[in-house]
């Protein structure tokens, strides 16, 4: 009897941990992008919510009689903020909770709805434009981040940003543009795809972008005070000028303008946005950092130390293996820029999705 008992125990045991081993800690690719990418209830901490809900955004997207500007000084603003990559991914859970409790979107406006179509008659199932209710935003704001397989980094980013980007008081749009397939990575199409996308969706339904921010999924701000915002007219924002892993070097390593970077629609569209033609790691910023320059265009950076970045942790990514051509293709590039870029842009939208706190928008961009 006893030896029976410990066969079943033996087996029941083997079966518990085979099931852990097969959907926890070996679970396929598409499970784990399925898990990332539905909408999940976490128990909402209060500790949490009380130091990420300080500005209120209200359902209604029209300017109210009565309110003032927003401040760019604003008393929500602390200066250094502590990145913390553990508090920023609980964040992320609890901030998508606020805004989708229960199936329910709060605190966002629908910028369309699933009877409208958007580019090329792709069906377009609305979008969130965040607003502060209790001022006139200082700018309204369009995020594009160039993505594919990097899940948690989206969530570590994403539950860091927002916070900061609520206690800026700024109006704003996320927008996720994620590489379908396999090929090789090409972020400078991703960034060009994300612009028309979150450009025709502002001029579709009446929310001018005032600035675009285009923002690698890696990178951290550690002063809440560095506004994502756009300075206008002709000027571009670089504004990750000092990363911690080049111990916090001014422009280490010949850095343009990588990383994060804004600016406004008509100065983007100047420079023909960022060049195609770069398939692998390096080269689309140091090509866009030529046409800004070739056009005039003036580069404002932050006094240090308010363009501190943490480098989210990361080994090489085998989808973006670095790019043989870059120094070539960087010494022709103003010979490309009016037919390489916005101009000869080729993708197609795949799929949309939305999501409490961002736009996901599949595209596929084609093969080298």
């Amino acid at each position: 009897m006893y030896t029976a008992y410990v066969r079943v125990y033996i087996l029941v045991t083997t079966f518990v941990l085979m099931n852990v081993l097969l959907f926890v800690v070996l679970p396929p690719k598409n499970w784990k992008l399925g898990r990332f990418f539905q909408s999940r209830s976490y128990e909402v901490d209060i500790s949490i919510i009380n130091n990420i809900s300080l500005v209120t955004y209200d359902l209604n997207l029209k300017s109210v009689a009565g309110l003032t500007s927003c401040q760019e000084d604003s008393e929500l603003l602390q200066g250094n903020v502590t990145v913390n990559i553990t508090t920023a991914e609980e964040n992320y859970w609890s901030l998508s909770d606020l805004a989708f409790p229960e199936g329910e979107f709060h605190n966002t406006t629908y910028l369309g709805d699933r009877n409208d179509t958007l580019l090329n008659g792709t069906l377009w199932n609305s979008t969130y434009f965040f607003q502060p209710s209790v001022c006139e935003p200082l700018q309204n704001v369009a995020i594009i981040i160039p993505f594919r397989d990097r899940e948690s980094h989206l969530r570590t980013l994403l539950g860091h940003l927002v916070p900061i980007l609520q206690k800026q008081q700024l109006g704003y749009s996320i927008f996720v543009v994620e590489q379908a397939g396999n090929d090789t990575f090409n972020k400078g199409r991703l960034m060009n795809a994300g612009f028309q996308l979150a450009s025709a969706v502002g001029h579709k339904f009446g929310i001018q972008f005032d600035c675009f921010v285009f923002q690698d999924v890696d990178l951290l701000v550690e002063h809440d005070n560095l506004l994502y915002k756009c300075s206008g007219g002709d000027v571009v924002d670089h504004l990750s000028t000092s990363i911690d892993k080049f111990d916090y070097k001014y422009l280490c390593c010949g850095m343009t303008v990588g990383g994060v970077m804004a600016m406004p629609e008509s100065e983007y569209r100047k420079v023909n946005g960022f060049p195609n033609s770069y398939w692998g790691w390096g080269g689309e910023d140091d090509d866009i950092n030529k046409r800004i320059k070739f056009r005039r265009l003036t580069i404002a950076r932050p006094k240090q130390p308010l363009g501190r970045f943490t480098m989210i942790k990361h080994g090489p990514d085998k989808g973006n293996p670095y790019n043989d051509n870059v120094h070539k293709n960087v010494r022709s590039a103003l010979r490309r820029i009016s037919h390489d870029g916005l101009s000869n842009l080729l993708a197609e939208i795949v799929r949309i999705e939305n999501y409490p706190l961002f736009t996901r928008v599949l595209m596929d961009i084609g093969k080298p």
